[in-house]
């Protein structure tokens, strides 16, 4: 017996429309409140909970903070692996124009594991790329602002 999936499929496809549309929606809010300078990737060496996933990224930004002396912004989005299952986080880091990326990578691989940091270009994609990834299933979204809210 032949099934019509036309409906199904058109479904989809709104469905698929509606979340990158909120994709794009949230990668423009991104960038208009982080304004971002770095975009860091970092996959956890052992797995954690979230919740210390979330603890030790925030204390690394803390730190990060005071070494600068002065207030950065960040946004940080996670998901996890499909085949490990870690967690993964994606941040967009914003007023570290002075940073040298290579000693902070240094003592966040260290700190952390793989740890990607690239210079934040609008044009490359990079906060769609942050607001996918905490749209996935198992991800979602933290604004970090240290102790100033």
């Amino acid at each position: 017996m032949l099934v019509d999936h036309k409906g199904a499929v058109e479904q989809r496809a709104q469905s698929a429309q509606r979340s990158r549309r909120n994709i794009d929606e949230c990668a423009e809010e991104l960038e208009r409140t982080v304004k971002p300078n770095l975009m860091i990737t970092i996959t956890l060496r052992n797995r954690v909970s979230l919740d210390e996933g979330l603890r030790r990224v925030s204390g690394a930004l803390g730190e990060l903070e005071a070494e600068l002396g002065y207030p950065i912004r960040a946004m940080i989005a996670w998901d996890r692996g499909k085949a490990d299952r870690r967690l993964h986080f994606h941040l967009l880091v914003g007023g570290v124009r002075f940073l040298t990326r290579h000693d902070l990578w240094k003592k966040w691989f260290r700190r952390f594991g793989r740890t990607r940091i690239e210079p934040y270009f609008r044009d490359m994609g990079g906060a769609h790329y942050v607001a996918k990834n905490g749209f996935s299933d198992e991800g979602g979204f933290l604004p970090w602002r240290g102790d100033r809210e």
